[in-house]
């Protein structure tokens, strides 16, 4: 059965959510409307996959805080998805702030459970 699954996120960064998108293979549009099964939503990121995998992201209230929503995908699709994305969406977010702290990377490593270890240093 169809349904659209709804996700609350600590996705903030519009600018690093696209360019983790475009990283992961992903296009997306902005300012869309995802139609399904008779429902129009309307989503400030749209992104469409082959087989008709559709996720949307809006931003939630007034606050800076963006909800996934998931359009005729199954929990476990979408929760890869959003586990994923939300692993390089973080390291985006950390190199940029700690780029910004005057850090910088000195070794990456992903190990084989897919977390990631990043070893930064502090430029004087």
């Amino acid at each position: 059965m169809s349904h659209i699954t709804k996700v609350e996120t600590r996705i903030i960064d519009k600018e690093i959510l696209l360019a983790t998108l475009s990283e992961l293979g992903h296009d997306y549009e902005e300012m869309r409307a995802i139609h399904f099964e008779g429902r129009s939503v309307p989503v400030n990121v749209a992104v469409w996959k082959k087989g008709g995998f559709r996720i949307g992201f809006s931003r939630r209230g007034d606050d800076d805080v963006y909800e996934m929503h998931s359009f005729g995908v199954s929990l476990g699709e979408a929760k890869a998805f959003h586990d994923k994305l939300h692993q390089r969406y973080a390291r985006r977010k950390l190199l940029k702030e700690a780029e910004r702290q005057n850090f910088v990377l000195i070794q990456e490593k992903v190990f084989k459970d897919n977390r990631i270890r990043l070893v930064l240093r502090k430029v004087a």
